[in-house]
């Protein structure tokens, strides 16, 4: 009897702990958020972003200023950001998302500096058409 009384116990502890565990979610851009920028600000630290093919600009996208760096994704905790990795050869995938800048002065990511972001991993893009003069930028990464 004494032994059932544990496991009830382990058990509604367990219960109770729950809603403060939280598991890694993956998130589709644009099936769950239409925009990158937007799947990011709901991420937890750890998700994966998973963006689909096409092609992502400044007309589907807006730029940000992220801590003084003008970004069209400002990323603010630790994620994984993918595209179509590929086969394993240099290089994106076939259906790789493209990140088209539009010749803008900014930069296509850019980790907030203000933020703890470490671990992160941004694959399977092809990037392209980006401006940034290094006299715009505060020395953010990106």
């Amino acid at each position: 009897m004494k032994k059932d009384g544990v496991v009830l116990l382990i058990g509604i502890f367990s219960f109770l702990l729950l809603p403060f565990i939280s598991a890694a979610i993956i998130i589709n851009v644009p099936a769950d958020y239409p925009t990158i920028q937007d799947a990011i600000n709901n991420a937890g630290s750890g998700d994966t972003i998973q963006i689909a093919p096409g092609t992502y600009n400044t007309t589907n996208q807006s730029l940000s200023n992220c801590d003084g760096d003008m970004a069209m994704i400002c990323i603010d905790k630790s994620l994984i950001i993918r595209g179509d990795i590929g086969d394993g050869s240099p290089g994106p995938g076939a259906s790789a998302p493209i990140i088209d800048g539009n010749a803008f002065n900014a930069s296509a990511f850019v980790f907030k500096k203000s933020s703890a972001v470490n671990d992160s991993v941004i694959e399977g893009f092809e990037i392209r058409n980006f401006s940034n003069p290094p006299s715009l930028f505060t020395g953010g990464t990106g």
